[in-house]
């Protein structure tokens, strides 16, 4: 017995020396790397595995708001076919006002809830990239990552505001070729490269709802 527990001590302590010397112990004390977390996070939940969970429940918030604008539509349509000055018109335009009430809060709660609901999958995503961002640092002898990004070609200059969001996410305005870790969690993790996105001739055009008038 003495002698297996001594053979298993052994067979641990080679494994821990091993794994001591496959990590990169030449860094400095306070070695950084970089990460673009964000960008990660955001390819991330493209894949299957966050996507057709989150379609499934953003048409589980939808179906609802559906049943509620057939009814709706329904009610505006009977209510053009009558004398606005009916007593039948009358009540049915208080009805379809009312509908219309309904909608439009369980659109709000619709909202919410896929908010929250992202919300969700983006913790979820981040704490996938930060364990795995810390173990590949660990491995490379870094003692520090920071989130950055450095593809100064694609800040947009479109708005202010958009200008300084491009901004905050550059952390670290320069870094050693090297040693930012970015591609490398993205391959631990099997995050596929970005699909480009189609080009868009012109913007969809969307015509308001009619209401009962008057």
């Amino acid at each position: 017995m003495t002698r297996r527990i001594l053979i298993a001590l052994a067979l641990f302590a080679s494994v821990a020396v091993l794994a001591a010397l496959t990590r990169d112990t030449t860094r400095p004390a306070g070695s950084i790397a970089t990460v673009d977390t964000l960008r990660l996070m955001e390819r991330m939940l493209e894949m299957p595995e966050f996507a057709d969970v989150r379609d499934t429940k953003i048409e589980e918030f939808q179906n609802p708001l559906r049943d509620l604008d057939t009814r709706l539509r329904a009610m505006i349509t009977q209510w053009q076919t009558m004398d606005p000055s009916t007593p039948e018109a009358n009540e049915l335009r208080g009805q379809a006002e009312l509908v219309q009430q309904q909608l439009m809060q369980a659109q709000q709660d619709a909202q919410l809830g896929i908010d929250a609901f992202a919300a969700g999958q983006f913790a979820a995503a981040f704490r996938k990239v930060r364990a795995t961002a810390a173990d590949i640092a660990a491995n490379d002898g870094y003692q520090y990552v920071m989130t950055s990004r450095f593809d100064d070609e694609n800040i947009l200059t479109n708005s202010t505001s958009l200008f300084v969001q491009e901004i905050l996410y550059r952390s670290a305005l320069i870094a050693p070729e090297g040693t930012d870790i970015t591609d490398a969690v993205a391959k631990a993790l099997s995050i596929p490269e970005p699909t480009p996105e189609p080009a868009v001739d012109s913007a969809p055009t969307t015509e308001p709802m009619p209401t009962p008038s008057p």
